[in-house]
């Protein structure tokens, strides 16, 4: 943004420097045309962003009472900056306001006026004249030592969530900082202000969030219950940043699944089923957090979204989990809602039973139970001899080991049998490519991120890009 009219006057300077080499681009004889071609391009975006802020800094200096008003910590900054320029107030005239040098107010503005208390944006805000709502006064106002205190006492991992939601830095002695954090904090939560000024009383249930199934033995529900809430706001990101993508029916039957695949891109795998997913207008979010779920379904007025968490880097068990949750997608499509989460460790009922068949049935060409006999009468009903017996009829039958593995041991995990520990064993040759990054890739390509808020672009890539 320009911020005065020094800098107005170096904008306008710097885009006649930008038209005059297009001329010079536009004389070149030795160069590649796709080179002339990308550089013109390179420098028509670099004009028209310059032009937008000289159109924004003229506006703002012909419309003195122009009204601001502030609802959201994030956007204050920027409010306060242009509301100076409206009022025609220089940076020298609030520095000397606020008691310091012109010097350091500048640096305040450029650096998001981290550096300033409660009282000196209090000024900033009257003398601007800014109305501002009357949460974000008060978010100003509360001593946030304290705040963050007993948000960490009421069951809050402030350390996971400074680390996921804020692109600004929720230091004790930054009160924008933490004032966005806080209110962060409450947007994904569906928490109001008063449980933060006053007695914090928690409802975070999983009732909230419509999920179908019991959680599993020894779970801790508010652990569960504060992860879930904050996947399903990243998710509620993600939908938004692709929400020019149309919903579409899905087949729920597995044979036509699998020929869809096959007719859309000549080959049946990992990849071309997530792609073949988002061809139906599912959007497929990756995270890469330990715990809590492997796999959830939420339909948000009428768009479908699956978030995947899966700590096994096997293309087989990422496409079963992508193909068990997109059963549940097809599933009611008359409803603008649905919720069905995956939990871990949770005891199986009916609908996921029949969710594992749909996926067995399109990664095993619709021989599960055939091959679930041949591998029972290979190993003799006994499961010492299962591995091998998995490995010998996935050959004969030209079919993903790990495919058979993971539907096997879900049919186990079902009868109280763990077999996950052989199933993981047998995912093999596929550790090349990590499904998580083909995942989030694909999910970039669809993703119109410039439809995001600064903050929600952090949120959501702070949630799909891999941990250091």
């Amino acid at each position: 943004m320009i911020k005065n009219e020094f800098e107005y006057k170096l904008t306008r300077e710097k885009i006649n420097d930008f038209r005059v080499e297009l001329e010079v681009l536009g004389k070149q004889n030795d160069m590649d045309e796709i080179d002339v071609e990308l550089y013109i391009e390179a420098y028509m975006s670099q004009i028209d962003e310059l032009q937008s802020d000289m159109e924004l800094y003229e506006w703002l200096t012909n419309n003195r009472n122009a009204e601001f008003e502030i609802y959201n910590v994030e956007l204050l900054p920027e409010t306060i900056v242009k509301a100076r320029i409206a009022r025609g107030i220089s940076e020298s005239f609030i520095a000397e306001k606020l008691g310091i040098n012109e010097r350091d107010y500048k640096a305040a503005e450029n650096n998001g006026f981290d550096t300033l208390d409660s009282h000196e944006i209090q000024i900033l805000i009257d003398i601007l004249d800014i109305s501002i709502s009357e949460d974000i006064e008060a978010l100003l106002r509360i001593p946030m030592k304290e705040t963050l205190a007993r948000l960490a006492q009421a069951g809050f991992d402030l350390t996971f969530y400074k680390k996921k939601l804020s692109f600004k830095d929720p230091k004790e002695e930054s009160v924008l900082g933490s004032a966005f954090f806080v209110q962060s904090l409450l947007n994904i939560f569906k928490l109001p202000l008063k449980t933060i000024l006053g007695d914090i009383q928690l409802d975070l249930g999983l009732s909230k969030l419509n999920t179908r199934y019991k959680l599993p033995k020894n779970a801790n529900q508010d652990n569960l219950s504060f992860y879930t809430t904050y996947a399903h706001h990243v998710g509620e990101i993600a939908l938004k940043a692709t929400s020019h993508i149309e919903p579409k029916q899905i087949p729920n039957n597995p044979r036509h699944f699998y020929i869809g695949v096959l007719d859309k891109y000549g080959e049946f795998n990992f990849e071309n089923v997530l792609r073949f997913a988002w061809d139906l207008g599912v959007c497929i979010l990756p995270l890469n957090d330990k715990g809590a779920f492997h796999g959830a379904f939420w339909r948000i007025d009428h768009r479908n979204l699956i978030v995947l968490k899966q700590k096994l880097k096997s293309k087989s068990r990422w496409q079963f989990d992508i193909l068990h949750e997109l059963w549940h997608a097809a599933e009611e499509p008359e409803l603008d809602e649905r919720t069905v989460i995956d939990f871990e460790e949770i005891e199986y009922n009916n609908e996921e039973q029949i969710a594992n068949k749909f996926a067995a049935n399109i990664i095993l060409k619709g021989n599960t139970d055939k091959l679930v006999r041949e591998c029972e009468k290979k190993s003799n009903g006994k499961i010492e001899l299962l591995k091998t017996a998995v490995q010998e009829v996935a050959k004969e039958n030209g079919v993903s080991v790990g495919g058979l593995a993971n539907y096997l041991a879900h049919r186990l995990s079902a009868q109280g049998v763990s077999w996950w520990g052989v199933a993981n064993n047998l995912q093999t040759g596929e550790q090349e490519e990590n499904p998580l990054e083909i995942c989030r890739d694909i999910f970039l390509e669809y993703a119109n991120l410039e439809a995001l808020s600064d903050s929600e672009q952090y949120m959501l890539l702070n949630a799909i890009y891999e941990e250091d």
